[in-house]
């Protein structure tokens, strides 16, 4: 920041000593007056001006090239935090479910405190009762990811001349909400009547949150650099989709602007259907639709499809080019699916209700 402001600085310095040389050229009101300004203040406003543009050579273009170069790893660092951080609060609901959730920043409080009814950081910390095989050992998981991102954030603060203060901010504020708690204890931890029965980690709740909210904000930041990378392009699409905001899944797939292999095409044009229907843009939707059954679409495989895009017409156009034991095992999977996930809220709300 000081940085800057010298630099704002020398800008305004110049702009008065070029002022202060147009100057040079108008007539003087008077013989002394014009003494002054020839004999002093011209010279002392060509220094500065010759000082400038010799600061520019040899600070501002070093420092702007480098800054060109640095940026693109700072960049890529960034998403690497930001896959890491959803990888923790993948860890956290241990549910394919809430992925979408996760992504599309959408998660409350009350989410992760109810995730977190079933989690301990180490199976012996669990009281054997009958209840004990419902919880998940997640604290060696935490814990390497913790120190993975620790090493990541360390190699961006080092070169923290090249972030924004709104990036360095949120970099600490990852740092030391990772720090808040110890994920092992040395020692074992026995159990007395006055204990609760498990040891669960719902009171870190408020702070895995508040990580949450740090992990959506790297999340805009790494969208906002616009990396043409596949990887980040898939995530920013879903991103877009998972939130909302369809219209701008649609401009976005429309820009064109990564190579895509031809399994990748598919993938992008299954969001763009789903967002067109979304829009209210069924006919097209429809028709995209019945061109990837064509070209023998895994409906199985992309069955989440359906989660969103169901209809008596969608139902027609599947029965019309699928086969029926298909369409079978693809909803008995979503069904699965949905009973996995009722199953976890209620097996969690049952050990906070209980425990």
């Amino acid at each position: 920041m000081k940085a800057s402001i010298f630099r704002k600085f020398i800008h305004v310095f110049a702009i008065v000593s070029i002022i202060g040389m147009v100057g040079y050229f108008l007539p003087a009101p008077s013989s002394y007056a014009n003494t002054i300004y020839h004999d002093f203040i011209f010279p002392i406003a060509i220094g500065y001006i010759l000082s400038y543009v010799f600061f520019i050579m040899t600070v501002l273009i070093p420092i702007e090239y480098r800054k060109q170069s640095v940026r693109k790893n700072i960049d890529l660092t960034e998403y690497e935090v930001s896959n890491k951080l959803f990888s923790v609060f993948n860890i956290i609901f241990d549910n394919v479910m809430y992925q979408k959730q996760i992504k599309a920043g959408t998660l409350i409080k009350e989410d992760i405190k109810l995730a977190l009814q079933n989690k301990c950081l180490h199976k012996e910390y669990i009281k054997p009762d009958g209840y004990a095989e419902k919880f998940i050992a997640i604290g060696e998981k935490l814990e390497n990811i913790s120190k993975e991102l620790e090493s990541l954030i360390s190699q961006v603060l080092i070169i923290n001349e090249f972030l924004s203060e709104d990036e360095i901010n949120i970099f600490f504020s990852i740092r030391k909400k990772l720090s808040v708690y110890d994920f092992y204890l040395d020692k074992k931890l026995y159990f007395s009547p006055y204990e609760a029965k498990h040891q669960n980690i719902s009171y870190m709740s408020d702070n895995y949150y508040e990580l949450y909210l740090l992990y959506v904000r790297v999340q805009q930041i790494v969208y906002k650099n616009n990396l043409n990378i596949r990887d980040i392009y898939f995530d920013k699409i879903q991103y877009l989709y998972y939130s909302k905001q369809f219209d701008k899944v649609i401009g976005l797939i429309k820009k064109d602007s990564i190579v895509l292999q031809s399994q990748d095409k598919v993938w992008v044009r299954q969001y763009y259907m789903l967002a067109k229907y979304q829009i209210g843009d069924k006919t097209e939707a429809y028709n995209i639709l019945i061109s990837l059954l064509h070209e023998d679409l895994d409906i199985v495989s992309w069955r989440s499809i359906f989660l969103d895009m169901y209809d008596d017409e969608v139902n027609t156009i599947l029965s019309n080019n699928c086969k029926k034991q298909l369409i079978k095992k693809m909803f008995d999977m979503l069904e699965n699916e949905k009973q996995t996930y009722e199953l976890f809220r209620n097996c969690n709300q049952y050990i906070m209700d209980n425990y």
